[in-house]
């Protein structure tokens, strides 16, 4: 059996399982084979069809295959550039989280300094 669909996107697939030929059976191994793009053609029936020679055949084939890698080769770019982006972005919120880091650790340890100088000024142990 093959399903054949036009459009992109998730496709959601129904598989029930009639055991009335074998009702003792409880597990039923199902091979499923998912072919995309110029793969998923029936090029035989499409030669019958239009009445194609071999060369023709061979020629769509080919165009289907580049069709196929370009836009695979798109969609490489398109998500290279949203993990660049997410990469920049998460690149630059550590390096405002350092730089917080560093203020906080200064501003703490000038805090300390100055307590403990008080601290000893009204002990009049300096």
């Amino acid at each position: 059996m093959a399903l054949t669909s036009e459009s992109g996107g998730e496709h959601m697939f129904c598989f029930a399982a009639n055991t009335t030929w074998a009702p003792g059976i409880k597990q039923l191994r199902v091979d499923l084979q998912i072919f995309s793009g110029s793969e998923g053609k029936d090029y035989k029936d499409l030669a019958n069809k239009e009445n194609l020679d071999e060369l023709d055949v061979s020629v769509l084939k080919l165009n289907d295959r580049v069709t196929g890698l370009l836009k695979q080769h798109d969609y490489i770019r398109e998500t290279e550039g949203k993990f660049r982006d997410l990469s920049e972005s998460v690149n630059g919120s550590a390096q405002w989280w350092s730089i917080g880091q560093i203020v906080i650790l200064i501003v703490s340890g000038v805090w300390q300094i100055r307590h403990l100088q008080n601290y000893f000024k009204a002990k009049k142990l300096v």
